[in-house]
């Protein structure tokens, strides 16, 4: 059947590709075909055995893109993922490194970063929402970078369309390099500062650019968190600023997410089981951070990020 051999097998056991327009065609046509071609996992069912005008209807293909697993977890794999969200729960707590920060990475490299974007949602607006709570300033923050929030929706929408685009694999390794980049700057700790005459110019792109990071990889840091510190603002005014724009992010992420088919009803649970054991980890890591050097640890967390962005990078 000339339809089965529309499908040109890869070097990946199982891997096949397909034109982007799948379509009934004479091997006439066929011959001129230069259609972009992209790589998808396919299962033929059995030919139907109704005809219509004499020709066979064509085969039944479904497709799953390729790096997209299932949803569906090993009791191993959510083991792992609870420890990953409750270490990332003592790190937060211990050196203030962000909740998603630490969780995606640790999360992505046992199971994948299709399955690690959406577990760590709950836990992370849950770490969040208890960290605005304590700080001041958020009616004021809310009003003055209305624009930053705003640009971060369709900024998020472009990345999670990135995101259905391209391979998970791909996805992971920019996050790894969005991992480094946030490393190296919070080892070097240049001494950036915006006029605040340029800030009303810069809300929006760094709103936009810090949703199409999030949309792609989960990531929340960056440009946001660097363009926070560098505004002059008050320790209640930057934990704001940055928590407020990680909030509304997974808020959206949350739908999107699903939207994309990345969050089923299974793991919306599994995340918001998640939530417990993360809360448990900030708490213990509020008691660690009177019984160490937190600068220290910090230092160690960062170099341990470094390695596993690199790990991310390389595929491992």
């Amino acid at each position: 059947d000339h339809r089965r051999l529309l499908c040109m097998p890869q070097s990946t056991p199982g891997r096949w590709a397909l034109p982007d327009a799948y379509t009934e065609t004479s091997p006439g046509e066929r011959a001129g075909w230069e259609a972009p071609w992209r790589p998808v996992d396919i299962t033929l069912a059995a030919p139907p055995s109704n005809t219509r005008g004499g020709r066979r209807g064509p085969l039944p293909i479904t497709t799953r893109r390729a790096g997209r697993e299932s949803t569906r977890m090993t009791l191993d794999e959510i083991v792992i993922a609870i420890i990953g969200l409750a270490i990332a729960g003592l790190v937060k707590g211990a050196t203030g490194i962000g909740f998603s920060t630490t969780g995606l990475p640790i999360i992505a490299l046992s199971i994948g970063l299709d399955r690690a974007m959406p577990l760590v949602l709950l836990p992370s607006i849950s770490s969040n929402l208890s960290v605005m709570l304590s700080a001041g300033e958020f009616r004021v923050m809310l009003s003055h970078y209305r624009w930053l929030y705003v640009a971060l929706l369709p900024g998020l929408i472009c990345g999670l369309f990135l995101l259905t685009r391209i391979d998970t694999h791909n996805a992971a390794r920019v996050l790894g390099a969005i991992i480094i980049a946030y490393v190296a700057y919070a080892l070097i700790r240049p001494g950036l500062s915006v006029p605040k005459t340029y800030e009303r110019w810069l809300n929006a792109p760094t709103g936009f650019l810090n949703g199409l990071l999030n949309g792609l990889t989960g990531s929340q840091i960056l440009p946001v968190v660097p363009y926070a510190l560098s505004l002059g603002l008050t320790p209640d005014g930057i934990i704001q600023i940055t928590n407020i724009a990680f909030t509304l992010s997974s808020l959206v992420m949350i739908v999107g997410l699903n939207r994309i088919g990345f969050l089923d009803g299974a793991t919306f649970l599994l995340s918001a089981a998640g939530v417990v054991p993360g809360l448990m980890g900030v708490a213990a890591g509020t008691r660690l951070r009177k019984r160490i050097q937190p600068q220290a640890f910090r230092k160690a967390v960062l170099v341990v990020l470094m390695g596993m962005a690199v790990l991310l990078i390389i595929g491992r």
